[in-house]
């Protein structure tokens, strides 16, 4: 290699170091990956089966009452993974469609797609799970004290 190719490589590897990398927030990241009507779904049916959980564990009585919590506190979990196939169908689609071979990038936004969706139903679904969950070890523990409060009376 000639003197003038290495001071052009220099002066590339200069300017590449002097690239500060990319910062993004968590949010924006979230934000940007998920389409804006799943996005929107998935906090919503996080929010539904919080509030539905808590008034289940407060007034369900009878033998269904179970059978619905164990219902309603995995529905963020089946819209994640649903959002997680649909990303991950849209974001194949479009590396098939594309010209050449996909960059690194690409394929890291196709496994974001994928994963994304059901992490956030994971995560959305904890505090009804914690509702459900207390709400099961509460009621035990009433029926025990009302099962002795009836035995010794």
């Amino acid at each position: 290699m000639d003197e003038t190719g290495l001071s052009e490589a220099a002066e590339v590897l200069e300017d590449a170091e002097a690239i500060e990398p990319f910062q993004v927030s968590f949010l924006s990241w979230i934000i940007e990956s998920l389409p804006g009507p799943l996005l929107l779904l998935l906090l919503l049916s996080g929010v539904m089966c919080f509030i539905v959980a808590l008034i289940l564990v407060r007034r369900g009585e009878g033998p269904f009452a179970a059978a619905a919590l164990v219902l309603i506190v995995n529905v963020p979990v089946f819209i994640g993974v649903f959002a997680g196939m649909y990303g991950s169908l849209s974001a194949l689609r479009a590396v098939a469609l594309s010209v050449g071979t996909p960059k690194p990038s690409e394929v890291v936004a196709i496994v974001v797609a994928v994963l994304l969706g059901p992490l956030l139903g994971i995560l959305l679904a904890l505090p009804g799970y914690a509702v459900a969950a207390s709400g099961a070890y509460l009621r035990a523990i009433r029926s025990d004290a009302e099962r002795n409060d009836a035995r010794f009376n």
